[in-house]
């Protein structure tokens, strides 16, 4: 081809775009279908999402993986949408291993933690989530209080070690920034492995 032929080629063209398939065709590369889609996304849950949490830093690493199974990068819009999907599921599972490792007892302590009817003896889900206050001898027996309740929940610290340490403080995050009728709102296997993190992570605090 010569120089004014490239010079005058129309790269935006339609002639353009059959040239760009057909070197495409002949590398034996092709657009991802439906099973392409769901194998990247399991990809992402099982290898990347358990370190990585960051939309655009899982989309910079998602090229190296369309690129090796010879598939063409999907659009941005759609790719964040595939992440964003994989972040779900992957949150699903997490909450779905946490609640059944909850035993019975614990399970209904939370509800009645987070029922706010346990009397001014009890500790509740406000009063766990109140700073300590003022250095004292009654914030160092409140303190105590809350951390032999936690404590008494057994919860399934083995498990919970096992998470990122950034998502697991999102999650507790999520928690304390909602009250206690926006937390009773969650599905329960949301609510109750919601809580198993905001309390396990209460507890070592």
């Amino acid at each position: 081809m010569e120089v004014v032929e490239i010079e005058e080629y129309e790269w935006d063209g339609r002639t353009a775009k059959r040239h760009r398939l057909e070197i495409l065709d002949y590398l034996g590369i092709r657009k991802s279908r439906d099973k392409d889609r769901t194998e990247y996304k399991e990809w992402l849950i099982t290898e990347l999402i358990p370190k990585i949490s960051n939309v655009k830093e899982l989309a910079d690493r998602s090229e190296e993986w369309f690129l090796r199974h010879k598939l063409i990068l999907p659009t941005k819009i759609i790719l964040e949408r595939l992440i964003r999907s994989a972040i779900s599921t992957h949150e699903e599972r997490i909450f779905e291993l946490i609640t059944n490792e909850l035993s019975e007892t614990c399970i209904k302590e939370i509800d009645s933690f987070l029922a706010e009817e346990r009397g001014k003896e009890r500790i509740s889900f406000s009063t766990i989530k109140a700073d300590p206050g003022k250095i004292g001898l009654n914030s160092v027996v409140k303190e105590t209080e809350k951390l032999r309740f936690i404590y008494s929940l057994n919860l399934p610290d083995k498990i919970l070690k096992q998470f990122n340490s950034k998502t697991m403080s999102a999650y507790k995050m999520r928690v304390a920034s909602q009250s206690t009728w926006e937390t009773k709102r969650h599905q329960p296997t949301t609510r109750y492995a919601l809580m198993a993190i905001f309390l396990y992570l209460r507890k070592a605090e």
